[in-house]
């Protein structure tokens, strides 16, 4: 489906399926406002064509809501995850996923963490009897240990990064850990790869933030040297 949305740009007038996807390809590849305006098209299909609030809509306002997150439009992505979630379509699992992601992705952002971890685990526990795929699984074993870290929860989130399959995302909050941990050799190896990894301007955002936190870090008087 990824491929098919790469190879007909037009698609979103056609297929509300395909079109979230291709938003979601441009929310990876750090265009937000491409990914809003796709995504609001399909959403306005899905109307036109009475299947509001169907599988395939979820998908486009689970997605319009990552995008709108990444520019920093907190609230209206918060209404496109309840959307999503209180639609109860768990079953259209990579929607589900992303909007749970998402909402506690809002908490932290607004300085909620033990919402943002209910958010996270009692979607785990959803997820756990259906046999999700791992890339599914890592989203949300990700989101909650990116929490636990912001937290400086380490033991948590060591264990969680542990179950999480491999990835950049996975390498990036390692990389957080050792920063917090200081095993500089391992941090400073593990930045190197991520160099390597970077596939995406999403990819080389999140690094450059990394590096930054890396930064401040170091300048803190009680650092190692």
């Amino acid at each position: 489906l990824l491929a098919l949305a790469d190879r007909h740009p037009d698609a979103r007038v056609e297929r509300v399926d395909v079109a979230a996807v291709r938003a979601w390809l441009e929310c990876e590849r750090g265009r937000p406002d491409l990914a809003v305006e796709i995504a609001d098209a399909a959403h306005a299909a899905a109307a036109e064509l009475g299947v509001e609030g169907n599988g395939a809509d979820a998908a486009a306002r689970a997605v319009r809501g990552a995008a709108l997150l990444d520019r920093g439009d907190i609230d209206a992505a918060e209404r496109d995850f309840r959307a999503v979630l209180d639609g109860r379509r768990i079953e259209r699992l990579p929607s589900f996923v992303i909007a749970a992601a998402g909402l506690a992705r809002v908490h932290r952002a607004r300085g909620d963490f033990d919402a943002a971890l209910r958010t996270i685990d009692g979607a785990r526990t959803q997820l756990a009897p259906l046999s999700p795929g791992p890339t599914l699984r890592r989203t949300l074993t990700l989101g909650a240990a990116a929490i636990r870290l912001a937290l400086g929860d380490v033991d948590r989130a060591t264990s969680l990064l542990d179950e999480a399959a491999d990835g950049f995302r996975t390498h990036l909050l390692r990389a957080w850990l050792h920063t917090l941990t200081r095993p500089t050799e391992l941090r400073d190896e593990l930045v190197l790869d991520l160099e390597r990894r970077c596939r995406s301007p999403r990819d080389e955002l999140e690094l450059a933030v990394l590096r930054l936190r890396i930064a401040l870090d170091l300048d803190r008087p009680d650092a190692d040297v």
